[in-house]
């Protein structure tokens, strides 16, 4: 007989328990269209950017500044970045030093990087330095004085021979200030740090923007690195949620070689790279509604260079008949031409022309101008191709 009450009660609740459920239906199904209604308005106010280019170009560090822009550093974000910074200065060093020797064994008519005798000692102490590192004052002052010394500024004149990340000359002129305990990066600091990618998938950026008047926009920034094959892996799968490409190049390296290969040059290599990845997209219909951004970054140091040593360090089919090699526009717009005729080499149809842009990454104003028009375009062509698909 409790049996029997026990499956009774069982059954009553279970009736209860339906009935219930029936009566909270409407209810359950408000609330879902409520989030789907949320989640649909929210994706149309979310655009992706596929962000590309070496690994040295300064692309994450663009997105840095634009993040800086609109949101903060935490503590945690400091503190990663204040070891990282250190142990950077020191491999700055390393390479100079390693280099320094290497110039005098191999290239006979390099004699002149080879450190003063004094200072031999300290140049071993910091090719054989083991981590962890030790700051203070001591070890600022022996790094101060190696980077003082006549042969290693020899080497660094000489770097076009050898791959050294363009950042190294800031860092090393504030040895004092990173080599102290207590070391803070400045605004400054966090940007020019361009930590080598060991990435081999991607990575995404987000920062949300109120964008004139169109009101409050979420910007992802994807960035695909790793091999050439992991690369094309992760396009295929990415491209077709992506609203534009957004393409870095650090222009102020046009006469200098990559780090992975030394007799290539790294403003071809990035040509090359360009037309790789628009030759995979090309082949999945992305430009078809998409805008194509190319940023000629580092444009402040080009400017500077480009005084010096002449674009055909580059290219050596630059018309000198008819241009100046050493005028920054003539040779900035050379290089534009180059990448345009990449895209006509694939037969690539985008919706817009190639948008190109100058950009100096410490030029703040500069660079929040540019940041601005790009997402007023992207934001205009999101509305667009929303109304079209109603």
């Amino acid at each position: 007989m409790a049996l029997s009450l026990k499956k009774v009660f069982s059954v009553s609740n279970v009736k209860k328990h339906q009935s219930e459920h029936k009566l909270d239906e409407p209810n359950v199904s408000h609330d879902i269209d409520y989030h789907l209604q949320l989640s649909a308005e929210k994706e149309q106010r979310t655009i992706r950017i596929l962000l590309m280019g070496p690994s040295d170009s300064g692309k994450s560090e663009l997105v840095k500044q634009w993040k800086k822009m609109h949101s903060k550093y935490t503590d945690e974000e400091i503190k990663r970045m204040s070891a990282q910074i250190q142990h950077e200065v020191i491999g700055y060093m390393k390479v100079l030093c390693v280099q320094s020797m290497a110039l005098q064994l191999y290239d006979s008519d390099e004699q002149k990087t080879q450190v003063q005798e004094e200072n031999r000692v300290y140049l071993q102490e910091v090719v054989n330095l083991p981590s962890p590192y030790i700051f203070n004052h001591e070890f600022a002052q022996k790094l101060t004085t190696l980077w003082a010394d006549p042969g290693i500024q020899e080497t660094w004149r000489l770097r076009a021979k050898y791959h050294i990340a363009g950042n190294m000359e800031y860092f090393l002129g504030r040895l004092e200030q990173i080599c102290a305990a207590n070391y803070k990066p400045d605004f400054e600091d966090l940007y020019r740090i361009q930590p080598k990618s060991v990435s081999t998938g991607s990575q995404t950026e987000s920062l949300t923007v109120n964008v004139d008047q169109f009101g409050e926009y979420h910007f992802e920034f994807m960035d695909v690195g790793g091999q050439r094959s992991e690369r094309r892996r992760w396009l295929k799968v990415v491209a077709d949620q992506m609203d534009a490409l957004l393409y870095v190049v650090s222009i102020s390296q046009y006469d200098e070689v990559c780090y992975e290969d030394s007799s290539t040059n790294c403003l071809v290599d990035a040509l090359n790279l360009f037309e790789d990845i628009i030759g995979i997209l090309n082949n999945r219909r992305f430009f078809k509604d998409k805008s194509v951004f190319i940023f000629l970054n580092n444009f402040d140091v080009f400017q500077q260079k480009i005084k010096k040593t002449p674009i055909t360090a580059a290219f050596d089919d630059f018309p000198v008949d008819a241009m100046n090699p050493h005028d920054e526009n003539q040779a900035a717009d050379y290089i534009a031409s180059k990448f345009a005729q990449c895209a006509e080499r694939k037969n690539i149809k985008t919706a817009l022309p190639l948008h190109f842009h100058r950009t100096s990454a410490l030029d703040l104003d500069d660079l929040e101008k540019v940041f601005g028009d790009i997402r007023v375009d992207l934001v205009k062509s999101a509305l667009r191709k929303h109304a079209e698909s109603k």
